[in-house]
């Protein structure tokens, strides 16, 4: 088999991934957005020597790899906002199949957050770094953002505009057609 570095990596954070019979994968918690939102405290809060606060279900990273080929030894880091590495793992085996995706699971349990910003994942074949940033928060943040959308304005009688038009049949999602007579 010619070994190829895959063409494509693409990374998900969740709090758990499991892998099920068949190569289905099942993600718990999945992070959207790339980005973490963490509740509670802050790390500038915590007591002194306390090295900082850990997500509770930790942190897994799950990449998945596109059109390579061959048996690799991977190594992964994921570093904090400040460059500090928080976790690595070396030598991992991976054998990826042709026309196939290839499936690395890595959990990180717990996971230190030091301080909030862009945490970046490296992931290594040989030379060839894959890198995924994303975004650790805290939800304070959301503060300015609406937790309700406000009611969609409705167009007067003859009004129009960029508003919703008034339903037509009573708005029960029900139309009857009327019956000609004859």
């Amino acid at each position: 088999m010619v070994t190829r570095l895959p063409k494509e990596v693409r990374f998900l954070l969740a709090e758990s991934v499991r892998e099920e019979v068949g190569g289905k994968l099942s993600l718990a918690g999945l992070y959207s957005g790339d980005e973490v939102v963490m509740q509670g405290v802050l790390p500038s809060q915590l007591p002194p020597g306390v090295g900082g606060v850990a997500l509770q279900h930790g942190l897994t990273v799950l990449a998945l790899m596109k059109g390579g080929s061959g048996e690799f030894d991977l190594n992964m880091k994921i570093l904090a906002p400040d460059g500090s590495q928080l976790a690595i793992s070396e030598n991992i085996k991976v054998n990826l199949q042709p026309d196939r995706t290839g499936n690395l699971i890595v959990p990180a349990i717990p996971f230190p957050v030091h301080s909030f910003g862009t945490y970046r994942v490296q992931l290594f074949f040989g030379k060839k770094m894959y890198e995924y940033k994303f975004l650790i928060r805290h939800q304070d943040r959301t503060a300015q953002l609406p937790t309700r959308l406000p009611e969609p304005k409705v167009a007067a009688e003859g009004e129009k505009g960029p508003y919703l038009q008034k339903p037509k049949y009573g708005g029960r999602g029900k139309t009857r057609a009327k019956r000609k007579s004859n």
